[in-house]
């Protein structure tokens, strides 16, 4: 009994680790993180075209889906099964997409995804 309890412990003080400002656990754990000050990364798209968000294949009662920041630059299309989030660039300008992994009842992560809209060319 003991060392399953202290191995419990321990897969719990690292998944802990994993979700404190400054501290680092498991590259695995850490494959998508972001927040409002540190973005995913800076995409940009012109107007007319689209870019694609591949994030990982959600589990079958989860769903990835827009929570803000499209409007009205873009028009966000998901496809629940596959984890894709398609942004059609509707208006030049840059904004924060905030991206969920929803459950029914909660939202589990999110990643939020800086876009650059420029104009269309002549």
């Amino acid at each position: 009994m003991k060392p399953r309890l202290l191995l419990v412990t321990l897969s719990f003080s690292s998944l802990l680790l994993t979700t404190l400002p400054g501290c680092s656990g498991p590259a695995r754990r850490a494959a998508v993180v972001s927040n409002a000050a540190t973005p995913v990364q800076v995409l940009q798209v012109r107007v007319g075209r689209h870019i694609d968000i591949n994030l990982p294949r959600p589990h079958p009662s989860h769903w990835w889906t827009v929570v803000s920041g499209a409007r009205p630059w873009l028009t966000a299309k998901t496809e629940k099964d596959r984890g894709r989030v398609r942004l059609f660039a509707v208006k030049p300008g840059k904004t924060n997409v905030v991206i969920a992994l929803r459950s029914p009842t909660r939202v589990i992560r999110e990643v939020v995804v800086t876009v650059e809209v420029k104009k269309a060319r002549p």
